[in-house]
């Protein structure tokens, strides 16, 4: 899914802990990421589709157990990592933008807008980042 981000709990090594110990610690601490992520990713002008997408997966890869959580709508990039300021232009040529601007309370048109950017929420690699360490995994983070 392009767009998707995902954050992983990764090489919590079998060797030293049984495959169904390692299992229930991987999902206590990937479900408490998701959760986590799901509260962080709200917003003051949030719908709720970006904590309703947080989805999480534990699995086994050879001798490693894996934890996953990730956002699926096709902007939680843009919500995790941020934007840089950037023009909006309409689809179509000679079109005009029309929305709702909550600032000024009506709807406006405009040929275009400059939008100043954001910086990203880190809804997901924080919590990890925290929960992780916290439990002592090695956390990758990556996109």
């Amino acid at each position: 899914m392009p767009g998707n981000v995902s954050v992983r709990l990764n090489r919590l090594d079998l060797r030293n802990l049984s495959i169904r110990h390692a299992t229930r610690l991987v999902t206590k601490v990937t479900r408490e990421v998701e959760v986590l992520a799901k509260l962080e990713s709200r917003g003051p002008y949030s719908t709720g589709r970006t904590a309703r997408s947080i989805s999480s997966r534990i699995y086994v890869d050879g001798r490693q157990v894996k934890g996953e959580v990730s956002a699926g709508t096709w902007y939680s990039h843009i919500a995790h990592d941020g934007a840089k300021p950037h023009i909006i232009r309409p689809r179509n040529p000679g079109g005009k933008l029309r929305f709702y601007w909550r600032k000024v309370g009506a709807v406006v048109t405009f040929d275009y807008v400059n939008h100043p950017g954001m910086r990203g929420k880190k809804f997901l690699s924080g919590p990890m980042e925290r929960v992780g360490r916290r439990n002592r995994f090695l956390v990758l983070t990556f996109d």
